[in-house]
């Protein structure tokens, strides 16, 4: 099974680097006691969280249902809010405060398999701070929008277009402020790249928050998601 996560890292000089990320959990994982137990995260070659993971061989798996900061952690700009973060307990690095809950973890294992990277991963340190919340299909909207605009540069602008299309009614029909302000923010992340993406058929109405990409930010870049 693959979960949506960010996941934290840090370099040796100790600056930290939030990335979404889809850890592979076998079948039988133990889900009530997950210290001890190993999952698989697969970072590409090159990205931030590789070479942190290689570096330091440890990282924390955050466990969140704020779709706006996962939006805002895959699609970066200048103007990013910066997230809160708190330090682990066992390992160096840093979770985010907001997160409900993180899995502190040490790399046991690496290896090179085309473009990513396997990294085995053991969990030895849990935290949990909150319940996540009840399913949501506004929240599967805009985890399923910030991949496809992480893969902007690969999917012809007809396709990206119309797979908005197909999520924007769950938005419209489930959403509340903090889902409609992320999937806005992954809007303006794609108009800000040149793409036509934002037209009235796929405007949704959100309040006025500094949360949204400022077109006077540097182009922007995706992480290494999900």
């Amino acid at each position: 099974m693959i979960l949506e996560c960010l996941v934290t890292t840090q370099d040796l000089a100790g600056h930290t680097n939030v990335a979404p990320m889809g850890p592979r959990f076998a079948a039988d994982f133990n889900w009530l006691e997950p210290a001890g137990t190993d999952f698989v995260l697969r970072p590409y070659e090159p990205s931030q969280t590789l070479n942190n993971l290689l570096a330091t061989g440890a990282g924390v798996l955050n466990f969140t249902d704020d779709v706006l900061l996962f939006a805002q952690s895959a699609l970066k700009t200048a103007t990013r809010p910066q997230p809160t973060l708190l330090p682990a307990r066992q390992v160096a690095g840093h979770g985010l405060r907001d997160a409900a809950a993180w899995w502190e973890f040490v790399v046991q294992s690496t290896q090179a398999v085309g473009p990513r990277w396997e990294v085995a991963c053991r969990v030895v340190q849990v935290t949990q701070h909150r319940n996540l919340i009840a399913f949501n299909r506004a929240m599967h909207a805009v985890i399923e929008a910030t991949i496809l605009a992480t893969r902007v540069e690969l999917l012809p602008a007809a396709d990206l277009r119309e797979q908005l299309l197909r999520l924007e009614p769950l938005i419209e029909k489930t959403a509340g402020q903090q889902q409609l302000a992320a999937w806005n923010w992954v809007l303006d992340w794609l108009a800000h790249r040149g793409l036509t993406i934002r037209d009235p058929s796929l405007e949704v109405a959100a309040p006025p928050s500094s949360s949204s990409p400022s077109s006077s930010s540097p182009r922007p870049t995706a992480e290494e998601s999900v």
